[in-house]
């Protein structure tokens, strides 16, 4: 049986310089960003895309700063991590505060400390649909 291993330091710090990349205008802050928290082959897979590669990955956040300027990623919730693998929210916030495409992102480290895979899934989950048997159902809220 695999023992939970704690790495929470070494998983903050890869998300939160993962984050910051979004965030990088600056060429060679983005490229140290992506060193410090990206392997060289990860991967990046969400419901539009698959980008592999640090690379291809900082191409990705080039052409999204170019695009969306004044865009900010942040950070929605803290961060779950159990063996090499994590979890966190976050949402894109326009310059005029607007939130849109909230994401879940479910990654795994190497043994490097360092982020070989997420993957995103963009929007909040859908409710249960009515065709879902009942008993296999909680639709109010759990408090």
């Amino acid at each position: 049986m695999r023992t939970v291993q704690n790495r929470d330091a070494e998983v903050e710090r890869a998300v939160l310089s993962y984050v910051a990349a979004w965030n990088e205008t600056d060429p060679d802050k983005l490229v140290a960003y992506l060193e410090d928290c990206w392997t060289e082959q990860g991967i990046v897979v969400s419901n539009y895309e698959t980008i592999l590669g640090r690379r291809a990955l900082y191409e990705r956040i080039i052409r999204f700063r170019r695009d969306n300027p004044n865009t900010r990623v942040l950070l929605t919730s803290g961060i779950e991590q159990h063996h090499d693998y994590f979890r966190f929210t976050l949402i894109q916030v326009k310059a005029d505060g607007r939130c849109y495409s909230p994401a879940l992102e479910v990654g795994e480290l190497d043994a490097s400390g360092r982020i070989d895979r997420i993957v995103t899934f963009f929007h909040d989950l859908p409710l249960p649909p009515d065709t879902f048997p009942a008993h296999l159902m909680r639709r109010e809220p759990i408090v």
